[in-house]
Order: C-alpha cells, then sequence, then structure tokens
C-alpha cells in the first residue's frame, strides 16, 4: 500500500480515528486551505461513517492529505493514483489531483488523466478541450458498478434508446444475417428485436464490462459475447457485419469520425448502422452538464459521409429524462455505400 519505494517511510495506515484526527484542521486553517483541498478533505469526512469499514482508498486518500500539508506533492499524488484506480468515483479526489498534476507542470503529458476520468472532470470544470471519448478501462469500471438492478433502474428513468434501436434495426433484418449490438450491457436491445428475426440470424453481443456481459449471458439471447472495447472489437473483425447496432453509446464517445471509420472497414455496400445519439443544438460536439456528449446533426451527417454512409433515417425521440428534463435524441439508420 505504500506508494512509495525510498527509504522515508509514509504515514501509518490513516484508517478509522487517524483518518478523522487528521481531517480535525480549525476553522483559520481550513479556511487557508486551497478550495480542491477544502473538497478533499469534507469528501474524505462524508465517506468514512462512524463505526464503518474503512475501505483502502480512504487510507490512501488519508495519505494524500497528510503528504500535501507536508509539501510533497509528488507522494500525494502517487497515493490519489492509487485510490482513484480502486474507485475512480470521487469527483473531489479527481480535483485535487487534477490540480496537483498541473501545480507540478504533469497535466499536459499525463498517461493516466482518462483512464482516471480527469480529462472527463476537466473537461465538464474548465471547458478545456473536450476528450475524443471516454476511456474503455473507465466504460468498463461505470457499468460493471451499474450493474445490479440496472434493468429496473432503466425502465424507472425512461431510457428509451434501446426500445428506438430495436424499433428501427427491424427492417434491416432478413434471415442469416451478422448483426453486431456495440454496447450491449444486460441485452436490452437484444431481447426487443422480434424473436423471429433473433432466431434467423447471428447475433453477437459486444461490451466492456463483465458484469453487463454476464447479465447478458443469462438471458441466452446472443449467439456470442465479447468482453471488448468497441475499437478494438471493430478492428479485429475480419467477417462482414451486415447490421451494426448502437444503442445509448454515442454519448461516451466525442469524436464520431474515428468511431464511423472503424464501423466502415467492417461492413461491404448494403450493410447498415442503427444508432442512436445525444442531439445538440450545435453544429459539432459538445459536453452537456451530466459528462455525456451531444452532436450536433450536421456534425453525425458529415462524419458518416466521410466513412462512406448514407442516411436512410433519422427519427427525433426524447430519450430519457435527467435533472427532471427530457433528452432530445435521434435514431438514425444509416447504410453504408459502395
Amino acid at each position: 500500500m505504500n506508494p512509495s519505494h525510498d527509504n522515508q517511510a509514509a504515514p501509518a495506515a490513516l484508517v478509522g480515528a487517524e483518518c478523522l484526527a487528521l481531517l480535525s484542521l480549525s476553522a483559520e486553517a481550513l479556511a487557508a486551505l486551497p478550495p480542491r483541498l477544502k473538497d478533499a478533505k469534507d469528501g474524505l469526512r462524508k465517506s468514512i461513517q462512524p463505526q464503518a469499514a474503512v475501505a483502502p482508498w480512504h487510507m490512501l486518500n488519508g495519505m494524500a492529505l497528510y503528504y500535501v500539508f507536508q509539501g510533497q506533492s509528488q507522494r500525494a499524488i502517487r497515493c490519489l493514483e492509487m485510490s482513484l484506480r480502486r474507485q475512480y468515483k470521487q469527483l473531489a479526489f479527481q480535483r485535487l489531483l487534477i490540480q496537483l498534476l498541473k501545480s507540478a507542470g504533469r497535466w499536459d503529458g499525463y498517461a493516466g488523466k482518462s483512464p482516471l476520468g480527469l480529462d472527463i472532470v476537466d473537461a465538464m470544470e474548465t471547458k478545456a478541450a473536450l476528450p475524443e471519448r471516454y476511456h474503455p478501462e473507465l466504460v468498463g469500471k461505470i457499468f460493471d458498478g451499474l450493474a445490479t438492478g440496472y434493468d429496473a433502474r432503466v425502465e424507472q428513468e425512461q431510457y428509451l434508446e434501446d426500445r428506438e434501436v430495436a424499433r428501427v434495426a427491424q427492417r434491416c433484418l432478413k434471415k442469416g444475417i451478422v448483426v453486431a449490438d456495440l454496447g450491449c450491457g444486460t441485452g436490452r436491445v437484444a431481447r426487443l428485436l422480434d424473436p423471429m428475426h433473433r432466431r434467423s440470424q447471428r447475433l453477437i453481443g459486444v461490451d466492456m464490462s463483465p458484469a453487463m456481459l454476464s447479465a447478458a449471458a443469462e438471458a441466452g439471447l446472443y449467439d456470442q459475447l465479447v468482453e471488448a472495447d468497441i475499437f478494438s472489437y471493430l478492428r479485429a473483425e475480419t467477417e462482414n457485419i451486415d447490421v451494426l447496432l448502437a444503442a445509448s453509446v454515442l454519448p461516451f464517445f466525442g469524436d464520431l469520425q474515428a468511431l464511423f471509420t472503424l464501423a466502415g472497414c467492417s461492413q461491404v455496400a448494403g450493410s447498415h448502422l442503427v444508432f442512436s445519439v445525444d442531439v445538440s443544438e450545435r453544429d459539432d460536439v459538445e459536453m452537456v452538464v451530466t459528462g455525456r456528449f451531444a452532436h450536433g446533426l450536421s456534425y453525425v451527417e458529415r462524419c458518416l459521409a466521410a466513412a462512406g454512409y448514407r442516411i436512410e433515417s433519422c427519427n427525433p425521440f426524447s430519450a430519457r429524462r435527467e435533472r427532471n428534463v427530457s433528452v432530445p435524441a435521434v435514431v438514425i439508420c444509416a447504410v453504408k455505400l459502395a
């Protein structure tokens, strides 16, 4: 658990009472802290409940704060890296790590910003250049954490992407074709496809989350399940995929050109790409307050055309409700040209 390999001793395990003692700063001392350090201190205090088990990342966060107070920012960075690899969903400590990296002049070349979700947090809060996509490792962690009870939650929150993609895809399905469901999750799109079509074609499910794939396997609707990043899967696929499906996938991609180009390489003329996309009023790409990407329809059309596709249909719908607001979306069916 020691983030250092030299002879200088790290603080003892900062758990339980020790962690809380570390956080017992006076009001004057707290007022003098940089904003991100205040956030991190408050985050650690809230995460440690009285008499509750303290997770390893709590200890690492406590050690990071200790090192910051001691002026040892590089040690603090190492502790935060280890903590966020164990539990990525710690906004206060993501913010603190970003601040430390920028102060140390390490931010621009830092290799861990995408796997730890730091580029997403920074883009949301500073309006910095948008990342090209969510890192696949981070996507896997996000959906592993959502897998238990996922279907019930989706129903409760009225997510409609799966239904709309399945509805539009029906017209592309015929006997003997190969269909790949990218970001298949628990298999919601597969459940919504017409059973007669589903039995007469080869259906492949692709996802980064082992927990989601486990749920999809239990449903027994796919002929093959592949644990892979979408880019890796499309690069490795050697057979033609007659229909590519992507429901609620594009909100995790900023740059659609690379995705559509890879899709085009796995399809021959007459094949179809059916996907949902959150709609932006802008002409290009934006990151909305939830951290998802939304895309302008003219941008989507340009990317499709550059990858050799023509839009056959574009059906608007309300994808879901977020913060009591309906999210505008479309389902697009595009055909691969010669």
